[in-house]
């Protein structure tokens, strides 16, 4: 430890301590054992062309692959119209998560940062970026409708569906009123809250380094 803070002393002592945050939650991130897995994967029966350029590109294709996964599993729970104790806690988790791995990969990394920006990358930067975005509302309709539906009111009838929770859920990340489904308490009040804290970090923090600039 002492060695780690010698060797990165010009960083300042929040910068280490924010690296050393991010290592410990790359140790919760699923999306990394996923990688390695596929990459080992890769390399078993592609051993003559395992260079590094191809564990980056390999990588990059897992990432991908995750992504497309983890929508067919919240589509899947939506159209059920699934909901259990264990479902709860795996979107909070995924909802986290695809958050911090946007963060991670676009914003901190080092390679990141410092490599050549090319309007290409910059353009699927920017189109992650939505994705993300896109998938955390579709979280927090889920939340709102099967894991804490009596935190709202449903319409004067409280018979809106999903489809409307939809709705009010990409309406409050974009802080606009959808006035037939409203908090009937503080958790209610508290999630609506958490979703437009979810939506500042992404439009403010990580918008300005993803928006195509052309040359």
């Amino acid at each position: 430890m002492k060695k780690y803070i010698c060797n990165n002393s010009k960083d300042g002592l929040f910068n280490l301590l924010a690296d050393a945050l991010t290592k410990v939650l790359n140790l919760f991130n699923f999306v990394e054992f996923f990688k390695l897995f596929v990459v080992f994967i890769y390399c078993r029966r592609k051993k003559s062309t395992c260079d590094e350029e191809k564990k980056r590109y390999v990588s990059r294709i897992a990432i991908d692959i995750f992504i497309f996964l983890k929508w067919i599993l919240l589509i899947v729970l939506i159209l059920k119209e699934y909901e259990s104790c264990f479902t709860t806690k795996i979107i909070w988790y995924l909802l986290f998560f695809n958050l911090y791995t946007y963060f991670y990969y676009h914003i901190w990394k080092s390679e990141n940062v410092i490599e050549f920006k090319s309007i290409e990358r910059t353009r699927g930067r920017f189109i992650n970026l939505i994705s993300s975005i896109i998938f955390s509302n579709f979280c927090f309709a889920y939340l709102y409708k099967y894991c804490y539906t009596e935190s709202f009111q449903w319409g004067e009838k409280g018979d809106l569906g999903i489809s409307n929770s939809l709705w009010f859920s990409f309406a409050n990340s974009l802080t606009v009123d959808y006035d037939l489904i409203v908090p009937k308490n503080e958790l209610g009040h508290n999630l609506v809250t958490l979703q437009v804290i979810v939506s500042f970090i992404f439009l403010t923090m990580i918008l300005g380094n993803s928006i195509p600039k052309s040359n």
